[in-house]
């Protein structure tokens, strides 16, 4: 489960706005989960954010990405995550979510209901630099868009890293087999 001995041997696709073809997409549900996430790489805001496309084509188009696609289009975090230029995202898989809510005791809608949702996925993403996993693996700490609460790279170690620096638009991604997340201060959140 080390994350730094699998990280030098799994970087196995790329990301790119003309990435379709490489991942393995299954373009029937790839598009229905896009459609179900309603994240429009064409879209703008009110205030004219740009889209990070190549980010939102992977994040929509990966099959294995679907659950996480749903959360943060059920969060607040849309705008925040499609439109990110740079950052690191650990990306948890379905099958990581699906072992999350076993252990929560919690159905698919019923992770998606969490008051603290936008608290664990933005626990996912370090927003200030797009890092390599040798790059990942040199910190102590990263500091995620959660303010004040920092992903440890011995939380990072705890998953199974199955793809590593995936380069989508400036975002490198990272998938892994867990959901992490944060010591919440509410008692109710710690189950």
């Amino acid at each position: 489960r080390h994350v730094a001995s699998r990280s030098m041997r799994s970087s196995s696709f790329k990301c790119s706005t003309s990435s379709r073809s490489r991942l393995n997409t299954g373009s029937k549900h790839a598009q229905s989960v896009a459609a179900t996430a309603e994240i429009n790489p064409t879209e703008t805001t009110a205030n004219a954010t740009k889209k990070n496309d190549a980010l939102v084509e992977t994040l929509t188009t990966t099959p294995e990405f679907s659950t996480l696609v749903s959360a943060v289009s059920r969060s607040v975090l849309l705008d925040a995550v499609t439109s990110l230029q740079t950052g690191t995202i650990f990306a948890p898989t379905n099958e990581a979510f699906e072992d999350f809510g076993k252990r929560k005791g919690l159905s698919r809608e019923q992770i998606f209901q969490r008051e603290n949702l936008a608290e664990i996925l933005t626990y996912h993403v370090v927003p200030s630099a797009s890092m390599s996993s040798s790059e990942v693996m040199s910190k102590d700490e990263l500091e995620t868009m959660n303010e004040g609460k920092p992903l440890t790279v011995q939380e990072v170690k705890g998953a199974n890293v199955s793809k590593v620096d995936v380069e989508c638009g400036g975002v490198t991604v990272h998938v892994i087999d867990k959901v992490l997340t944060p010591a919440f201060s509410v008692p109710a959140d710690i189950q």
